[in-house]
């Protein structure tokens, strides 16, 4: 209705802009009689507070000029009353923004009358605000409003001694223990020209006549000498902690009673913020306890995550595991209580982590273990959220995609570097592993918070481990062309050549064997076993690159990835959970989800077990 009105009188004005000028014609049967307790200067002269030329140039008249109010005005004498005027372009018929505007008192015959201030810019509206006192005594004022695209405009407001009335407002907020608001503004408009039903919740419909605020919702605004007889409407706005419209309430419908103080009270409701948008978020998977119960080959993938994450602790459960299968539980279970009462697995754990640390190699080992199984332990997703809101504004859909993968190869790395040391950002390829995504639904609740329903996911977990090994870690780290498998990687980095140059005594040599030493061992040993072959009176020989080869081939060859491969069976994911919305500005929109987190079930084969992921965003 507010916005049909404007575009009526821009349409009207546009056809006239070559000699606007707006009279108002006055009738006494319409008093408006307006002021807010401190809320205008009451000083004689108010200052110039922008610098910049207002006059018009007939060579540039590409804009027009739209008073802020509508019909006859009326303020009170020593009375204030909030005007404006709207200036759209007359091209486009868009409101222009930041456009410098004049405001002068051209005639006053109330003895006295004044301006807030003599010129303000036009804000994303197009409006430029400022606020007339009026003289002691009743007559009429003229305020010329200028701009330099535009003929200047006139209005005309008539001082009258009518009989008059306070508001007192007070307002009912029942959310400060959700989200608290401060401070409140409580906006006075004149009920024939904006009520409730024109406006949706937290909007700021801009043009009021008078405005107050209060440091709280306990506070409270004073609209004094109000005329009677005149319906009144008051917008109540509530503020959070980054400035934006928080809590909003409207009523309208209020009148004054001659020399008396009327109470209102204006029930606020807490706006919820807007998550709709679309996000890039980073999530964290660790499904190490799902592969755990699992069984079978999802149970050996975690234990030697295990082992890899803390070595000396995941050795020392591997040693109790097989004296469970040997001697059983009650064995294993008796020396693992022994040695846990008197410190003693704790002893033997850091044992074991103190002889890894102290040796490169066998650090080294432990830091490519632990970037290997990331992928099971804390798989680092790249996806992109899309959130839309369904019934209402509480009520949103999403849809979750992902995007990329985030590995990490810290081999190098040390103490002091970064927690991003390492980090391989690598673009998903839905041809290899498919479009990994999930639709779900949810709810903004406590203002700032959002929960997820529970919602499937489907995909391959076995492919995706080998596909994200194969084809993006191991080729990113050796720099060979994909897919490049665990045993190309380990023959890489172990090098069996020299290791059987370091146990022979060089190349191409052997170490003979003395039977005292070595009685099991009636040959030589040699760096390969074509040196073997070559060297005279070695019968029986070793050729530590032989074994070592047999010993890579078969760990990091069928075991490992027939391991790996036996995960190779369709998987469904269930999750929900929920996360914080963060407003970082003076809007509802959201800007960051933070704090997130996911649980659910992974199910292989028709056996659920949990997982759970944290996750945050930011919005594109």
């Amino acid at each position: 209705m507010r916005g049909t009105r404007i575009l009526l009188a821009f349409l009207l004005a546009t056809a006239m802009a070559a000699c606007v000028t707006d009279k108002k014609s006055t009738s006494d049967d319409d008093p408006r009689n307006l002021d807010a307790q401190g809320d205008v200067d009451a000083g004689s002269d108010a200052p110039d507070v922008l610098q910049g030329d207002t006059d018009f140039n007939p060579d540039d008249p590409r804009c027009v000029l739209i008073p802020s109010v509508a019909g006859d005005v009326f303020v009170n004498a020593e009375g204030s009353v909030a005007l404006g005027a709207y200036v759209y372009s007359t091209e486009t018929g868009s409101a222009i923004e930041n456009q410098l505007l004049g405001f002068e008192v051209v005639e006053d015959n109330s003895a006295g009358a004044h301006l807030s201030t003599s010129n303000a810019f036009s804000d994303s509206d197009g409006l430029g605000e400022f606020s007339l006192v009026a003289g002691l005594e009743a007559g009429r004022i003229v305020i010329e409003v200028s701009t330099s695209c535009s003929e200047p405009i006139e209005i005309e407001v008539d001082a009258v001694a009518l009989p008059s009335g306070d508001l007192r407002v007070r307002f009912n907020y029942p959310f400060q223990s959700t989200y608290n608001v401060a401070p409140v503004d409580a906006q006075l408009f004149l009920m024939d020209s904006i009520d409730c039903n024109d406006l949706d919740p937290g909007e700021d419909p801009h043009g009021e006549f008078l405005s107050g605020s209060t440091g709280s919702v306990n506070g409270q605004v004073v609209f004094e000498r109000l005329a009677t007889g005149q319906d009144f409407t008051i917008v109540a706005i509530g503020y959070g902690a980054f400035g934006e419209r928080a809590a909003w309430g409207c009523d309208d419908g209020i009148e004054t009673s001659a020399s008396i103080t009327t109470d209102v009270e204006i029930d606020m409701i807490l706006l919820p913020l807007d998550p709709v948008g679309v996000y890039d978020v980073v999530s964290h998977w660790d499904f190490r306890e799902a592969l755990r119960q699992a069984g079978g080959p999802g149970a050996i993938i975690a234990q030697i995550a295990d082992i890899f994450e803390d070595p000396g602790r995941g050795l020392y459960d591997l040693i109790i595991d097989v004296l469970e299968s040997q001697f059983g539980g009650l064995i294993a279970g008796l020396v693992d209580t022994v040695l846990d009462l008197f410190g003693l697995d704790d002893t033997i754990a850091d044992a074991i982590n103190n002889v890894i640390d102290s040796v490169p190699f066998l650090s080294d080992l432990v830091t490519i273990g632990q970037d290997i199984t990331q992928v099971v332990t804390n798989l680092e997703l790249l996806q992109e959220w899309e959130i839309g809101k369904l019934l209402n504004d509480f009520s949103v859909y999403g849809r979750e995609t992902v995007t990329g993968v985030a590995l990490y190869w810290r081999l190098g790395c040390g103490p002091l570097d970064p927690p991003d040391c390492g980090r391989l950002p690598i673009e998903w390829d839905p041809d290899g592993i498919g479009t990994l995504a999930g639709d779900w639904t949810g709810f903004v609740i406590g203002y700032n918070g959002l929960t997820i329903d529970p919602h499937p996911i489907d995909f391959n977990y076995g492919i995706l481990i080998l596909y994200v090994l194969e084809n993006l870690l191991l080729p990113a780290i050796t720099g060979m062309p994909a897919p490049v498998t665990l045993l190309q990687v380990a023959q890489q980095l172990i090098g069996c050549p020299g290791i059987g140059d370091f146990f022979s005594g060089g190349n191409n040599d052997c170490l003979i064997s003395d039977s005292s030493i070595i009685s099991s061992i009636t040959g030589c040993i040699c760096d390969a076993e074509t040196t073997c072959n070559a060297r005279p009176g070695c019968s029986d020989c070793v050729g530590i690159e032989n074994v070592c080869n047999g010993f890579v081939n078969t760990i990091f060859g069928p075991l490992i990835t027939g391991i790996i491969g036996g995960l190779d069976i369709p998987s469904v994911i269930t999750a929900s959970g929920e996360c914080d919305l963060i407003n970082n500005d003076d809007d509802l929109e959201v800007e960051v989800l933070a704090n997130g987190e996911l649980r659910g079930t992974l199910n292989f084969g028709g056996t659920p077990a949990p997982f759970t992921a944290d996750f945050s965003g930011t919005r594109q």
